[in-house]
């Protein structure tokens, strides 16, 4: 720096560029989870730098892209008892233009189904980024949640009915649980067992779903899903797994 022409300090700066001067005709844009929020960052040429062009809820402060679920997973949930889930998650496919994850349930051996709820409604309120579903026998699992760390989950689980069609349609009680879950193994499994009978279980979780208002009353959270956001997602998720069969 001069002052009148007289030198009377000097700064070193570091300068990182992405190869030019001054980069033209470009775009670009990228996402990711700050605060609670999905960000999405968009290139602009005058700033030569990412903006945000882009902030909506649900971020949840982990991964939001569906290939971040690859792998096998613990699902942990209580409704009066805490009951464990078990997922084998293998890489996404696009059904009618919606990605999905169809994957085994490994305690039963049935399919499930995994998605984007933006993808799945866009525009979703739901401040959850995930859901699967799960069809056991009599009833289904349905789980909502967000990526809270590399190999961790967090959200809500919620009961729902089988319609005549064995589609999974409606609450049971419309109340949601805590749920939690743990990636054990970012390898899906190679092979699934043959189904098993669930009915056992469910019978036990409807039971449970009854009385566990009145018996403890920790276990039940306020719903951030209503019958009705529960329907549009359940839609596309039942089509999904329909065409596998």
């Amino acid at each position: 720096m001069f002052d009148d022409g007289v030198l009377f300090a000097i700064a070193t700066f570091t300068v990182v560029t992405l190869g030019a001067e001054y980069l033209t005709g470009l775009s670009g844009s990228t996402t990711l989870s700050f605060n609670g929020q999905t960000l999405t960052l968009g290139w602009s040429e005058p700033k030569q730098n990412l903006v945000i062009t882009q902030a909506s809820e649900g971020g949840g402060g982990g991964d939001t892209s569906l290939s971040s679920l690859i792998g096998r997973w613990e699902f942990l949930y209580t409704i009066v008892s805490t009951f464990a889930d078990h997922y084998s998650l293998p890489s996404p496919i696009i059904q009618n233009g919606v990605p999905f994850i169809l994957g085994t349930d490994l305690d039963f051996g049935g399919p499930v189904a995994a998605a984007r709820l933006q993808d799945l409604v866009p525009g979703s309120a739901v401040p959850f980024t995930f859901g699967l579903l799960d069809p056991d026998i009599t009833v289904c699992d349905f789980f909502i949640f967000n990526k809270t760390g590399t190999n961790t989950v967090s959200g809500q689980y919620y009961l729902v009915l089988k319609d005549a069609l064995g589609n999974c349609a409606s609450f049971f009680t419309g109340d949601a649980h805590p749920m939690t879950g743990l990636r054990f193994s970012t390898i899906p499994a190679l092979a699934s067992q043959m189904p098993a009978d669930s009915t056992a279980l469910d019978s036990q979780k409807t039971t449970e779903a009854v009385n566990a208002p009145i018996l403890q009353g920790q276990t039940v959270e306020p719903a951030v899903l209503s019958e009705e956001a529960a329907e549009e997602a359940l839609s596309p998720l039942n089509a999904a797994l329909a065409a596998q069969r």
